[in-house]
């Protein structure tokens, strides 16, 4: 299981395949999303063909594991740059929280996965498929509403600034 698990995301949990890092990942994101892999309420070419093979107890196993290990600086060659505006403070007259308001390491909601040092490549894509409704598999429909109000630009810019922070430097 962990073999398949390291060829995307890393023998050490952390990914060079642009898939998400999940070292140190809080184990309740990386329980729900393997969940929503093996329902079929989160779709993937790749994952959701493994997570139909996961047991409840391999989900469990899996969540604790990766949430167990230390979180590592990733090959992130960017260098870290500032803040975008909707990060720090959304764009309320668009219903958009800022980032930090769930994402931040002190505001954490449950579900809301750490950002930093995920990769650009991936963040981004995740943001597009909310915004299509691609990926569907949010509580409330939070994540597709706001990503809905985005700009296309602010996408690239807030995968950019993510992908670029030292780890534990949450905004907010």
């Amino acid at each position: 299981m962990g073999q398949r698990c390291a060829i995307c995301h890393g023998p050490s949990g952390i990914s060079r395949a642009d898939s998400p890092n999940l070292a140190g990942q809080y184990a309740s994101v990386i329980y729900k999303e393997l969940l929503d892999f093996r329902s079929g309420a989160r779709v993937n070419s790749v994952m959701s063909p493994f997570a139909e093979l996961l047991s409840d107890q391999d989900i469990v196993d899996l969540a604790a594991y990766y949430s167990y290990l230390p979180r590592l600086p990733g090959y992130h060659p960017t260098t870290q740059t500032p803040a975008p505006h909707i990060v720090i403070n959304g764009a309320p007259m668009r219903g958009i929280a800022s980032c930090g308001s769930c994402h931040g390491g002190l505001a954490n909601k449950a579900g809301s996965p750490w950002l930093e040092q995920q990769p650009e490549p991936y963040i981004l894509s995740q943001l597009r498929a909310f915004a299509s409704g691609d990926r569907h598999n949010d509580i409330g429909q939070q994540m597709r509403n706001i990503a809905r109000q985005m700009t296309s630009d602010e996408m690239a810019e807030v995968a950019r600034y993510y992908a670029s922070q030292p780890l534990g430097s949450s905004t907010q």
